[in-house]
């Protein structure tokens, strides 16, 4: 297996890597390309393979994307470099300002005999056998001057042949390497799955582009010849997937938005996309006013969205249906500023309510500042609405006994016993907690809320407070004028 790297006529592989955290080439120099492809053992007949989404939607097909060989990595690479002084991919979509710097081909032992060095045992009738595959590929390496690479991998299926298979892809995919794509056509059993999750691996941790993962059909061939289907788009399903935990886990939307507003979704989603991410940063810096008005706007292109959708569409329409369940409790319709003079008690009630819902997110995201910041600012609100008038006291002072302290707590709410002793509670306990948060628990007395398990106990005791505070109708609010004092 070690011959497999370093055979005569085969480029000897040199590190050149960049360590971490140095830039890429200059954007204005082309980006290296490296083709990566599995050999088999099967059958390989002479066919023309062409690209099936080049297809027009007038079933034509431009000829720089046919290409004629019994194998299919060779069509592929004379498909990227072009033929007869013509553009091949390289110049052309994703691959534009492109060049083929690497062609590494992944094959067992018994496939470097039996189809690399030469083409073995052919059926009685297929004739004269035809050259192995690496004789054809050195030809083109001859004429466009990429490297040219065959790695050796197990024959086996074990868990430990899975690992070696993904580490193999891994080591062959340098980080030099700006663009990949991957031909899986020969892949044996689990090979295409592991290559899969090996592509995904480098594109989110060395941010390497895997514009396509081609499969090559040569058993089902159509009027232009054996189509070769990209896989790629199935492959962003672990982004979406990625994507939405992302979302669930931390509050951050940026990948979602990304996916969404992708040149291949309809404008509606990427609209939806781009409404999402505004939403999600108000509630991530707490921005009490903003997000149930963004999250109102968010739930109102909910009507628009895909319905019933075939393809790529009909995963992202649930990814869609999540997010709108999410961010339900935070739309209201609130007066902003203005609901300090115009609020009604429903209007209090609702805008409430979505600030509860926010601190219920945030606390879930283990964003303790923004959470109890949210909290205590609802808690403001409800103060503003149902302090007593001017003249009455609106808070206790040292001197004042327990009895007192219980009767201006209700004329500071302006709510019945019960709820305002909730509030009394809810306040008291949000001070405490949000000075340990304030300080940085530098003094003894905050000690005790320097925790994960603290904090959620505390966070999810005083929504839970809120919540039943809000659960009945307010009664009518104060209404401040203009002169009122508070």
């Amino acid at each position: 297996m070690i011959g497999c790297v370093g055979k005569q006529g085969w480029a000897k592989m040199t590190n050149l890597g960049r360590t971490a955290g140095q830039a890429r080439p200059d954007s204005a120099q082309p980006k290296r390309l490296h083709f990566l492809t599995f050999l088999g053992t099967g059958d390989y007949h002479e066919c023309t393979y062409y690209l099936a989404d080049k297809i027009t939607s007038e079933d034509t097909l431009d000829p720089r994307f046919q290409a004629a060989s019994c194998y299919v990595q060779e069509s592929l690479v004379r498909l990227l470099v072009g033929a007869g002084g013509e553009p091949g991919l390289l110049g052309h979509g994703t691959l534009a300002d492109t060049h083929l710097s690497k062609v590494t081909v992944f094959l067992t032992k018994e496939a470097r005999e039996q189809r690399w060095d030469a083409y073995t045992d052919p059926k009685p009738e297929a004739g004269s056998a035809p050259a192995g595959l690496h004789e054809r590929l050195h030809t083109l390496q001859s004429a466009h001057g990429f490297q040219l690479t065959a790695r050796c991998i197990r024959t086996g299926q074990s868990e430990e042949d899975q690992w070696h298979l993904f580490n193999r892809i891994l080591k062959a995919i340098a980080d030099e390497d700006d663009v990949v794509v991957f031909d899986v056509t020969h892949g044996f059993r689990l090979m295409p799955m592991v290559a899969l999750l090996a592509l995904d691996f480098v594109r989110k941790v060395r941010r390497i582009t895997v514009p396509h993962i081609w499969y090559g059909n040569p058993h089902s061939p159509t009027a232009h010849g054996s189509p070769i289907i990209d896989l790629s788009p199935m492959a962003r399903i672990l982004d979406w997937s990625s994507a939405l935990q992302n979302l669930l886990a931390t509050g951050h939307a940026g990948a979602l938005g990304e996916l969404m507003t992708a040149d291949d979704m309809p404008p509606v989603v990427a609209t939806y996309g781009t409404k999402l991410t505004e939403v999600a940063e108000a509630v991530n810096r707490a921005s009490a006013f903003k997000f149930p008005h963004l999250a109102q706007e968010l739930l109102k292109l909910e009507d628009h969205l895909p319905k019933n959708s075939d393809g790529q569409l009909a995963p992202v329409e649930q990814v869609l249906e999540l997010i709108g369940d999410r961010y339900r409790d935070l739309a209201t319709i609130v007066a902003d500023g203005d609901i300090a003079t115009t609020g009604t008690a429903e209007q209090v009630r609702a805008y409430l309510q979505s600030q509860v819902a926010a601190a219920k997110m945030l606390l879930a995201h283990k964003q303790y500042m923004q959470c109890f910041t949210i909290l205590i600012e609802a808690l403001t609100t409800l103060s503003h609405f149902y302090t007593a008038p001017s003249g009455l006291p609106r808070v206790s002072t040292p001197q004042t006994d327990g009895a007192d302290r219980r009767r201006q707590g209700l004329r500071r709410y302006g709510l019945d016993p019960a709820r305002a002793t909730t509030a009394r509670h809810i306040n008291d306990n949000l001070t405490t907690v949000r000075n340990a948060l304030n300080h940085a628990y530098v003094s003894s007395e905050h000690q005790d809320f320097d925790g994960d398990t603290t904090l959620q106990e505390h966070g999810a005791g005083l929504i839970a407070s809120f919540a039943e505070l809000l659960r009945e109708p307010l009664p009518p609010p104060r209404v401040y004028r203009k002169g009122d004092k508070r």
